[in-house]
């Protein structure tokens, strides 16, 4: 698993945001804190979940209902699309919660921080 997560960063480049989710508890300090060592030099990051998943999903899903989420064609689509459309009655959700947390960073974070910028000015 190492391998592949450092050969992924190694191919995304240094430019490109790594996030991840970290599980509460200890396992989940310990796997992030070996992930940063692993991942030196790229811009890693573990970030805590906080509140029910369900509301994390909300905001990635009303953006969607709304027609402005894209799907990008690839071979991983009908998985993905299996998963999103049974949560939360499905065996899975990890990748609804990768989903959520990568739009959560991209979307909801980025705004937040020029919103704060713009303000800043006044």
């Amino acid at each position: 698993m190492q391998t592949i997560v450092r050969q992924t960063a190694q191919r995304d480049g240094r430019a490109v945001k790594i996030r991840e989710e970290q599980e509460p508890g200890s396992a989940g300090k310990a796997v992030i804190a070996a992930r940063t060592k692993l991942l030196a030099g790229f811009d890693y990051q573990g970030v805590p979940a906080t509140g029910e998943k369900t509301t994390r999903w909300r905001p990635l899903a009303a953006q969607a209902e709304a027609g402005n989420v894209s799907l990008l064609s690839g071979p991983w689509n009908a998985a993905w699309l299996d998963e999103i459309c049974v949560v939360p009655a499905g065996r899975h959700d990890d990748q609804i919660d990768a989903t959520a947390g990568a739009f959560d960073e991209l979307a909801l974070r980025v705004t937040s921080t020029i919103r704060t910028v713009q303000l800043s000015g006044f």
